[in-house]
């Protein structure tokens, strides 16, 4: 949100007022994670419950974004044996993710947390806490149709952080935006809160011949400058981890990292492009053994695509990027001193499910991304860090949605919710806080039902005809689809029953059981009530 820099004082009396009654802390905010206990009333929190809270200035955050993979491809969920039934895509072998494994087993591992069924609105949904239907985002933006960019007036997460928290946050972006035109708003993510971005608007042609930008964020809260930079191996050459945007993409991340004071805080907002299309073969060197020898086998080189497209050797070849894009994560991990990582919380999140030519089952391709199905929204999330203390391997299985990124990394920063809502006045939030479930992940969340949209781009609120939006209890999903000339039909699924939504229970003959019904009433009333 672009306001005034006078305008963006007010906020920061608030949250400097408010931080002082809430936890009564001598120590500075250099000192390390204090373990303020709290008592928490309201929506956010569970009424009379104790947590240990984040002071401003405790913590890093490291938010990272997975693009294309939903959690059906992931060996740490199909090694959930005690959550409920999922619908997987059959494996032939788990991809190995050693980091993703390894985050897993130090941090919680969030079962049901559901996203938008495109990558645009999604990311939307993290950086500023709303449903797309209050933004304007619908559906994942173009390059070859009119543009639309999420509004300047919102107040994206890096401009919460920066003009509420007391504490002075380093704010950066690395990797894909994907929220604005492919090329004419360079300046889009400095413009709201980020001081530096280094990455690509939309998704490239290829992932060794990209257009990366750059753009820098001034005090004055807009954009100081821009260069833009033509990716690609020189004279010809092979393409190689030298022009991958995996591996770029890390590599600005850990080098603004490490470039950071010793008492400097930062929220780094890190999305790798990989393992979305276009489905390259990654670097050889971040691979395991195994995978390069079945792509060596297959006479697949570093750069190459499946020789057919929606193919056994395609899907080998996505597998391979996720692999790789886990690589990279560890890489950038690893780079970062032991001293700042013990004051650093790490999210990984997905953006939306499985793209549907790597769903293996040909049953289950209609299911997948774009689409509000479970294979469509439902989405990884693993939080690592200190807030973890002795949870460390736990589970949690509350509802969690994509907007609630929003307000937790804000809450892992320092600020409290009560100060969110004020410096946000009268503007309607989507987002609740997890942030109870990572300092215990037994703990009951807030949210009872998560939402999911699509509909054509616009200023708020969506006009076209068309659109689709669903909503789940956990137990049940309900979706009201509307097409092009206006016709209505909805769907009922019970998921825990029916893990891959095959039987709409609105569909004749099926006669509504009691349970069903009044699922189906909540559910309803949930919509209306967005």
């Amino acid at each position: 949100m672009f306001r005034s820099p006078l305008a963006r004082r007010l906020p920061l009396l608030v949250a400097t007022c408010t931080i002082g009654l809430t936890a009564e802390i001598g120590a500075s905010p250099t000192d390390g994670v204090h373990a303020a206990t709290v008592r928490r009333t309201g929506p956010h929190g569970p009424a009379g419950g104790f947590r240990r809270l984040p002071l401003p200035g405790d913590l890093n955050v490291l938010l990272v974004v997975l693009d294309d993979l939903g959690t059906d491809k992931l060996a740490v969920y199909g090694a959930d044996e005690g959550a409920p039934a999922f619908c997987e895509s059959p494996q032939v072998s788990w991809i190995p993710t050693p980091t993703i494994d390894l985050l897993r087993a130090e941090g919680v591992l969030f079962t049901r947390c559901y996203s938008n069924p495109t990558c645009s609105p999604t990311r939307a949904a993290f950086l500023t806490g709303r449903y797309g239907m209050r933004t304007g985002m619908g559906t994942v933006i173009y390059p070859d149709e009119p543009s639309y960019e999420l509004p300047n007036v919102e107040t994206f997460l890096p401009e919460l952080v920066r003009d509420v928290n007391p504490y002075p946050y380093r704010r950066a972006a690395f990797g894909k935006w994907h929220l604005t035109d492919y090329e004419a708003s360079d300046c889009h993510p400095a413009e709201n809160g980020f001081e530096l971005f280094q990455g690509i608007h939309g998704n490239p042609v290829s992932h060794y011949d990209w257009r990366k930008v750059t753009s820098f964020g001034g005090s004055d809260f807009g954009c100081t400058s821009t260069m833009w930079e033509d990716v690609r191996e020189p004279g010809g050459s092979p393409p190689s981890i030298d022009s991958w945007d995996g591996a770029i993409t890390r590599a600005d991340a850990a080098a603004w990292i490490q470039g950071l004071g010793a008492n400097e805080r930062f929220f780094a907002y890190v999305c790798f492009s990989p393992p979305h299309a276009p489905f390259e073969v990654p670097p050889d060197s971040t691979l395991s053994p195994a995978t390069r020898g079945l792509l060596q086998a297959l006479d697949y080189g570093v750069g190459d695509t499946a020789r057919e497209p929606d193919s056994d050797d395609e899907r080998l070849i996505y597998h391979a990027n996720v692999e790789a894009v886990d690589h990279e994560l560890g890489q950038l991990l690893a780079s970062i001193p032991a001293s700042v990582m013990a004051r650093t919380m790490v999210v990984v999140v997905g953006d939306n499910g499985t793209v549907a030519p790597m769903i293996s089952d040909p049953a289950l391709v209609s299911h997948g991304k774009r689409t509000l199905y479970e294979l469509g929204t439902h989405v990884p999330l693993i939080v690592k860090g200190p807030l973890v203390g002795t949870h460390a391997g736990g589970t949690c299985r509350e509802l969690v949605g994509a907007v609630d990124l929003w307000r937790t990394v804000a809450e892992m920063t320092g600020l409290r919710s009560a100060e969110i809502d004020a410096a946000m006045g009268g503007t309607p939030i989507d987002s609740l806080s997890f942030l109870d479930a990572i300092l215990n992940p037994s703990s009951a969340l807030a949210r009872t039902s998560a939402y999911s949209e699509v509909f054509a781009n616009g200023p708020p609120p969506p006009t076209g005809l068309g659109w689709s939006r669903g909503i789940t209890d956990g137990s049940f999903r309900y979706m009201r689809v509307r097409n092009d000339a206006g016709a209505l039909t909805e769907r009922l699924f019970h998921t825990a029953a029916d893990p891959c939504e095959f039987q709409n229970l609105l569909a004749p003959p099926h006669v509504l059981t009691p349970e069903e019904a009044a699922a189906l009433a909540a559910l309803e009333a949930a919509m209306d009530a967005i």
